[in-house]
């Protein structure tokens, strides 16, 4: 029977007349009737199982599969001022819109599977069944379900590996592996796909696509343009090929290889994409187009013709933009400023782009050594632009430098201002200070009328006319400081300065709080030390409540603002001497900020030398010669290097400037003096975890010997104290403890060590961390166990703790965002604080369980610019789930959690 049903097959096969879906109506019936077994490996069994699993299941799903990338892709923002995204996968919110059309995918395939599969002997027989496992995996991703995903697609690699789809699901695991944020698990994937030499060349496309996107998150763009041209060149669907032409362009324009991304945003119009690409291409071939080509001049007029198209009525901010680009690179920096105030007036909408512009103002003023100028340009944009644009983080960086220098600066002239004023005759004062009121009043009073006069005019002009306001009012001398004109500052810029009024009406009514400039404070990232970013944070307190003080000074009649301003000029030596010291640390920190934070290492030496010209025997006088030496060495300037390098090296041969300037490997001699106290702190750790408790004290003194002040001191004297608690009475215990706390208030060993104290202080029956009457430290394990539970599968969060006496809240938080963003973004990570007791509690939420909230943990430890300029021995971090979280947050004894989180997690 079976014979002369093959024979049958046979015949059919062999007439050229049937489609396969005749095909599939004849066999459909012959192969049910003769046979359905999966698990008999016969002609006909395959046959039947190929056809049905291919047209029953698999052909619907994968239309459900592609409809819904459609509808993925259509939702997906393109966002034109960044590079583009290579992919159009949108949001894990807006996916949520195809969630039924691939839950209704994911079951067809699974039916096919259950029905169809022929697993027979270690080889599945039915050819369809890996198509429907990897259909299975994009359905999960595209629905960014990604932990899914990446289990079918290692399931598919792992599987078939005799399997040419192997290949698509290695390439689609390497892109869930991005999603997830494993991009060293990707980059094993990449290297591994690249010198395999049986990849089908039916892949190539996407996995050049894939590897450009790998790079691209890398920031790697030589590799990524290298991988993108063999996708745009590979690919033959065509939007694909004009997307990655695109991106391509944009690469090469970032490169500052202007000639290739002109000629491929050309390209890019001719193939006729949709208008928004089209505008963008037009907009951005015309800022990389070379001057002295034939085309130049026709650039310039497609752009002229674009603003007098009403189409483009929307887009005039970016057309604007288009054309301060083209007089940037014509050297004509005056008209690229002008075309920008344009852009900035026509951006009604587009507040990105608003930013941009304002962006670019700030760059032209900087780079003019306008630093007050570009200050309040970096302002607006880091107000305006959206937190997920790439450079952000610097943005907001370079914002805070320029507004700690321009800070200062102004100290500088407001302290020479009240100086040049203490030097008048009482009567002089009076007649000076009668002159700013009423020069005030006259101002606000002016504001005033204009303001009324503006409500009557539409808010898109109105906007338009007071930028233009800003930018051509004349230059009042109270507004720099100067020690003449018709005003000065008595507190600071943003107190009772000459325009408040007008300040408000430029940029914003913004709320009197602490960084009121920042549109998203949080993500605040401050230069320098944890020392000056504790000033820092002490400065913004005080300068708030000078804010706060300022306006309601602004709100007094003449005479009470008069009496105010008389009494803050310095009459006494005292309070001369005062405002003098006010000026040397103003002075000192602008040349740092210069030096440091801005790499302006000329107006850094000016500013550095007026200080020791007018405060020739300062407390800073050795750093300033090193900061003078390091200068003119980045000017250049040999003769002068040379001068404060002598000076150093006579005056000071002792001093760590004079070792450091004299030894080349002075660093490199300091890192491995730190290997080697890591290794001595390591063994002491073993010996304490091995009871060797005498020993462990007798290293920590030894440690006070060889590596005095090391930033590993807390943690020794952590542990002798511990080894204190094993070995001696509970006075001397408490005593040590005590020590800790005092010494290192600032790191995460005090929190631990307050925590213990506290309970030793109110022991209870049930809960004590000391034992009276074996007069011990006993171990919290029983306890702990008791508390908390093990559940290493469920939700778990990454908490972060240190003292609130450190300013690392705002930052640290900030900065968790970034390293969220960069390597979590499908993740959807929240982070929250809390501050309890003294202590900061900082929560990163959640994970799926245990094990990706310790990579998480790795991740973070790895990154050096999580933690940079801060000390990282002051933060605690451990993995924990929500339901022992709740526990935690009441009992708030870390050590008792710490014992239980050793004992169970491995």
């Amino acid at each position: 029977m079976q014979k002369k049903v093959i024979s049958y097959l046979y015949n059919i096969f062999t007439l050229k007349h049937f489609t396969r879906i005749k095909l599939a109506l004849v066999l459909t019936p012959v192969l049910f009737f003769v046979s359905c077994s999966t698990k008999k490996n016969t002609v006909v069994n395959r046959a039947y199982h190929n056809l049905t699993a291919h047209y029953n299941g698999y052909f619907n799903a994968r239309e459900r599969v592609k409809e819904g990338t459609k509808t993925l892709a259509a939702s997906h923002t393109d966002h034109y001022d960044r590079i583009l995204d290579i992919f159009k996968y949108g949001t894990e919110v807006k996916a949520k819109a195809i969630h039924p059309d691939m839950d209704a995918a994911i079951k067809k395939s699974s039916i096919v599977i259950q029905r169809h599969s022929m697993f027979i002997n270690g080889k599945e027989r039915c050819r369809w069944i890996p198509d429907n496992y990897l259909l299975i995996g994009k359905a999960q991703f595209l629905k960014h379900d990604f932990w899914n995903a990446l289990e079918t697609f290692q399931y598919v690699a792992s599987t078939y590996k005799d399997n040419p789809k192997r290949f698509e699901g290695l390439i689609w695991l390497m892109q869930t592996q991005m999603q997830l944020g494993k991009m060293a698990d990707a980059e094993y994937l990449l290297d591994y796909l690249k010198s395999e030499k049986e990849f089908p060349s039916r892949y190539k496309a996407l996995f050049a696509a894939v590897a450009a996107d790998f790079y691209l998150k890398k920031d790697n763009h030589p590799k990524a343009i290298e991988q993108l041209n063999q996708a745009a060149t590979l690919t033959k669907v065509r939007a694909d090929k004009i997307r990655y032409t695109y991106i391509l362009a944009q690469l090469y324009q970032k490169t500052d290889s202007n000639e290739k991304a002109f000629a491929l945003y050309h390209r890019v119009i001719k193939m006729n994409p949709d208008y928004e690409m089209t505008f963008n291409a037009l907009i951005n071939r015309a800022r990389s187009f070379d001057i002295n080509s034939a085309d130049a001049s026709q650039v310039k007029n497609e752009l002229f013709k674009m603003l007098k198209d009403e189409k483009n009525k929307e887009y005039l901010d970016q057309i604007y933009y288009a054309l301060s680009g083209i007089s940037m690179r014509e050297k004509d920096t005056t008209q690229a400023f002008n075309y920008l105030k344009e852009s900035v007036a026509a951006s009604t909408s587009n507040t990105n782009q608003k930013g941009i512009s304002y962006l670019e103002m700030g760059e032209i003023s900087f780079r003019r050594l306008d630093f007050r100028q570009a200050q309040l340009y970096y302002d607006s944009a880091a107000t305006n632009i959206a937190s997920d644009y790439p450079d952000y983080v610097i943005i907001q960086n370079k914002k805070s430098n320029l507004s700690r220098l321009v800070k200062n600066l102004n100290i500088i002239s407001r302290g020479d201002s009240l100086l040049a004023l203490s030097a008048l005759t009482e009567a002089e004062q009076l007649s000076r200070v009668n002159e700013i009121v009423e020069a005030e009043d006259k101002e606000a009073q002016r504001l005033k009328e204009e303001e009324a006069a503006q409500k009557a005019k539409e808010q898109e002009e109105q906007s338009n006319q007071q930028f233009s306001q800003f930018q051509n009012q004349p230059n009042r001398e109270g507004v720099t400081g100067s020690t003449t004109g018709s005003s000065w500052y008595f507190y600071n810029q943003s107190a009772i300065s000459f325009g408040f009024s007008e300040f408000v009406k430029k940029w914003g009514n913004r709320k009197l709080e602490d960084n009121w400039r920042r549109s998203s404070k949080e993500s605040m990232a401050a230069f320098g030390s944890p020392e000056d970013e504790e000033a820092q944070a002490r400065a913004d307190s005080i300068e708030a409540a000078e804010r706060a003080l300022a306006d309601s000074i602004r709100q007094l009649n003449s005479e009470a603002r008069k009496k105010i301003y008389f009494d803050n000029i310095p009459k006494t030596t005292t309070q001369k001497d005062e405002t003098n010291a006010q000026i040397l640390e103003a002075y000192y920190n602008a040349g740092i900020i210069y030096k440091e934070a801005l790499a302006q290492p000329k107006p850094a030496a000016d500013d550095l030398e007026e200080m020791m010209s007018r405060y020739p025997d300062n407390k800073y006088k050795l750093p300033a010669y090193y900061n003078l030496y390091r200068c003119y060495l980045a000017i250049p300037d040999s003769n002068k290097a040379d001068y404060y390098k002598n000076i150093i090296l006579t005056q000071y041969e002792d001093s760590e400037y004079a070792r450091i300037i004299s030894n080349p490997n002075y660093f490199k001699d300091a890192q491995r003096k730190t290997a080697i106290m890591q290794v001595f702190y390591e063994n002491t750790y073993r010996a304490f975890l091995n009871a060797q408790y005498a020993d462990v004290i007798e290293r920590k003194s030894a440690a006070d010997s060889l590596f005095p002040g090391s930033s590993l001191s807390p943690k020794f004297a952590y542990l002798r104290a511990l080894s204190i608690g094993y070995t001696q009475p509970r006075p001397q215990f408490e005593t040590a403890l005590k020590a800790v706390v005092a010494s290192y208030p600032r790191d995460s060993v005090s929190i631990l060590a307050k925590a213990i104290l506290a309970k030793m202080q109110n022991p209870t029956a049930s809960d004590s961390l000391w034992n009276a009457e074996k007069e011990t430290l006993p171990s919290t394990q029983s306890q702990a166990t008791s508390l908390y539970s093990f559940m290493p599968d469920v939700k778990h969060n990454v908490v972060i703790i240190f003292s609130s006496e450190l300013p690392y809240t705002n930052q640290l938080k900030g900065r968790l965002n970034q390293f969220n963003q960069r390597n979590y973004g499908a993740n959807k990570l929240n982070t929250s604080d809390l501050t309890v007791d003294g202590n900061v509690y900082m929560m990163v939420r959640s994970f799926p369980d245990h094990t990706q909230s310790k990579e998480y943990i790795l991740g973070l430890d790895s990154d050096a610019s999580v933690f940079e300029g801060m000390d990282k021995s002051a933060f605690t971090l451990f993995p924990i789930s929500e339901q022992n979280f709740n526990k935690f947050i009441i009992d708030k004894d870390i050590s008792k959690y710490l014992d239980f989180y050793r004992v169970n997690y491995p």
